[in-house]
């Protein structure tokens, strides 16, 4: 993650995850996908529809995650914050911050620990 505009190359085989925008219910919770490498552990916030905002930010896991559930990309339901359905003007999550989620929602818990952030709100991403 930087703050200065960088060309990528991105290739149908580098994408991780992808569905359509639009005519997705927003979740019930604060539900990210969780994917990375190593000590390299990122969340992207999971999108469902317009208004919305997005943000990608990496994580300190408590425990490691196992590196093959890693490359499945699950979700990460975070189910003490209520998803807002809406635009927010900042993240709900604070760096710093201890947080606990769930994999796919009633998976293992993944305690974790908020490090860089990269956030787009509703103004710039609905453009």
């Amino acid at each position: 993650m930087t703050t200065a505009e960088t060309m990528v190359d991105c290739k149908r085989e580098d994408v991780l995850s992808f569905r359509k925008l639009g005519n997705l219910p927003y979740p019930e919770y604060l539900t990210y996908l969780v994917f990375g490498e190593g000590d390299e552990i990122h969340l992207a916030h999971q999108l469902a529809e317009r208004p919305n905002w997005d943000e990608a930010l990496t994580i300190t896991p408590k425990q490691p995650i196992d590196p093959a559930l890693l490359k499945k990309v699950p979700t990460l339901v975070i189910d003490s914050i209520r998803d807002a359905h809406d635009k927010l003007i900042e993240s709900p999550l604070k760096k710093g911050q201890q947080y606990q989620g769930k994999i796919d929602g009633s998976g293992p818990a993944v305690d974790f620990t908020v490090g860089r952030q990269a956030w787009w709100n509703h103004t710039s991403l609905n453009n």
